[in-house]
């Protein structure tokens, strides 16, 4: 498939819309697409930052995190990773609905697919990409895990300020990982981070409700088997119950 038509298929399907692919063009030998996008007034990162003292609404956060899932499973249906979700690269309608932008480091992954490790901003960033090992779409689920928080507690989860520290902050809500779960591949040692017991999210936050702790509890899994596709996130109790 031509990028045009890649970029014209996540848009019109994932969030920015694609209204109208106005004219191939030649210039100077070069083939030119010009496309037309809605104009969207602000991301998310920005309408978190006007929040009133009272935050947002429960009924806002569950539909933002409904929008924000449905449009990761579509990603991931087509074999598409993200890998830079974050409040910045999801923009809000004025009618308030969310829309998945940014796709320069989006890839499609198979089985012999080459991954870097320099993706995800910081403080969305998984633990396994961190830790400089093997991932796959669920990274993308760890960093919606990570917006969705940051929609109920108006700061981000895991605000570090190195890889080291990112971890360390991580660790205060997985535990730190076993001598089983530390890869053997990389030169910190484990016993570098301070013991650490599991917390849950709502240790975080209080503001999380009992159906809200459980998804994020499982999206925040360290272990990356343990994390549940978008698809399987959409089914939870916090979706199927009544609007809070």
């Amino acid at each position: 498939m031509a990028t045009g038509a890649i970029l014209a298929s996540f848009y019109n399907s994932v969030g920015l819309r694609l209204f109208e692919v106005c004219q191939f063009l030649e210039r100077d030998g070069q083939l030119m697409i010009l496309l037309v996008f809605e104009h969207l007034e602000q991301d998310l990162s920005d309408l978190i930052e006007r929040l009133p003292k009272s935050g947002m609404s429960p009924i806002t956060i569950q539909r933002l995190s409904r929008e924000l899932l449905t449009g990761v499973d579509f990603l991931h249906s087509h074999r598409i990773i993200h890998r830079d979700l974050k409040p910045q690269n999801l923009l809000v309608s004025a009618q308030g609905h969310l829309k998945i932008a940014d796709f320069g480091l989006a890839k499609t992954y198979n089985s012999e697919m080459k991954l870097t490790s320099v993706v995800v901003t910081l403080w969305y960033r998984a633990p396994e990409v961190l830790l400089i090992q093997p991932y796959n779409s669920s990274v993308d689920l760890w960093s919606a895990a990570c917006i969705i928080f940051e929609m109920f507690n108006r700061k981000a989860l895991f605000p570090g300020t190195s890889e080291k520290n990112q971890l360390d902050r991580i660790f205060e809500l997985t535990g730190r990982p076993t001598d089983q779960q530390w890869p053997k591949t990389i030169s910190v040692a484990r016993e570098h981070f301070p013991h650490r017991l599991p917390k849950r999210p709502r240790d975080f936050c209080p503001n999380l409700c009992e159906f809200s702790d459980d998804l994020l509890n499982q999206m925040l899994s360290y272990d990356i088997n343990m994390r549940p596709s978008a698809l399987v996130c959409l089914q939870h109790d916090y979706f199927t119950q009544e609007p809070l």
